[in-house]
């Protein structure tokens, strides 16, 4: 899952989708047919071949950075629900770039399959065995340099949003 953060209120302009785009050239590419639908579009049967685009910035985070932003700003990092106004973003922004941002800082790890307990798992023998439960689980982690690159993307939207008089939020 993932957080937005965004100003709903901002205008939106109508352009082509870009599904539509790459649906049509894999088409092209393999010498298939394009399969349009009755509203123009190709990429789904709903899909009238343009989408609403926000003039405005829209940065978008995983649901642990976005609560690591959360943090950092000063918001509850728990509820990955909220608005502000775009003067609060912009202090809470400028407060998280001049000062420790290690409490984002996180190692990389791996669990190998199977790390999510076991189960007894009986065949068709009758013969019981214990089985491992769990699929691999990969965490990249999180550097300085990421923290830094994400509030600087919540700075050009807090921008945005204080020029044009949008509040922000984030969902």
């Amino acid at each position: 899952m993932s957080v937005t953060f965004t100003c709903h209120d901002a205008p939106r302009d109508k352009v082509p989708c870009d599904t539509c785009r790459l649906e049509r050239e894999c088409c092209e590419n393999m010498g298939e047919e394009i399969q349009w639908n009755d509203k123009g579009g190709c990429c789904t049967p709903w899909c009238d071949g343009t989408h609403m685009q926000t003039q405005s910035p829209e940065p978008n985070f995983g649901n642990g950075n976005a609560r690591n932003l959360l943090a950092l700003l000063g918001f509850d990092a728990n509820d990955l629900y909220g608005s502000c106004d775009a003067a609060t973003m912009r202090r809470a922004i400028m407060r998280a770039l001049n000062s420790d941002r290690s409490s984002a800082v996180e190692e990389g790890y791996e669990l190998a399959a199977g790390h999510a307990g076991t189960a007894v798992v009986t065949d068709a023998n009758g013969m019981a065995r214990i089985e491992r439960r769990g699929p691999r689980v990969v965490s990249f982690g999180n550097t300085d340099e990421q923290t830094v690159r994400r509030l600087n993307r919540l700075a050009d939207l807090a921008k945005y949003a204080s020029e044009n008089g949008f509040e922000i939020s984030w969902s």
